[in-house]
């Protein structure tokens, strides 16, 4: 499954292949103000490493409200693989975030439904968010099947480019419980 998402990335960073080339030969003067040439080939391998937060790489959903018995779990899920890609807009940068997922059925549980809270977010180099997002992303099992995997792309994450081009920034993507689904 990470292949597919990798793949789905990959496809979707395709449609400049030729362009890039193209506008990396294009003339110093072609690029927006402060650019150099090759500004956007600088910004792609800059783009901020992709870290699962510690303790929230996983999701579980109990059968009893407050309970921690694993005998006690109806679903849970796991952060499988991420993949992230990093294209210019002029003074901005655009951010593709893929994760992929995988939910299964506990003791308790049974094929169906479940909601589950997965945040994303760009951090600075100080470790201060620039960009933060509950997804609540909804994924059922199928009847006769004990899990499912999922797959989650984030088109619309837009920041500005700083003077350090990335450096020292990172992508943290988790499960928040806490945040308001």
């Amino acid at each position: 499954m990470g292949a597919l998402l990798l793949a789905a990335l990959a496809g979707c960073s395709s449609i400049g292949g030729d362009q890039a080339e193209t506008a990396a030969q294009a003339p110093a003067a072609a690029a927006p103000a402060g650019q150099e040439p090759g500004f956007e080939s600088l910004i792609k391998r800059n783009c901020p490493q992709i870290e699962i937060l510690q303790g929230a790489e996983s999701y579980r959903v109990y059968g009893t409200p407050n309970s921690n018995d694993p005998f006690d779990i109806r679903y849970q899920a796991n952060i499988a693989d991420t993949a992230r890609e990093c294209s210019l807009l002029g003074v901005e940068a655009a951010i593709r975030i893929g994760v992929t997922g995988r939910l299964i059925v506990g003791p308790k549980g049974a094929p169906g439904s479940v909601r589950l809270p997965l945040r994303i977010a760009v951090l600075d180099e100080k470790g201060t968010p620039v960009y933060s997002r509950i997804h609540p992303i909804t994924v059922a099992i199928p009847a006769g099947q004990q899990h499912a995997d999922f797959p989650h792309i984030e088109d619309g994450v837009v920041v500005p480019i700083p003077a350090n081009r990335f450096i020292g920034w990172k992508i943290v993507i988790g499960y928040d419980p806490k945040g308001a689904l």
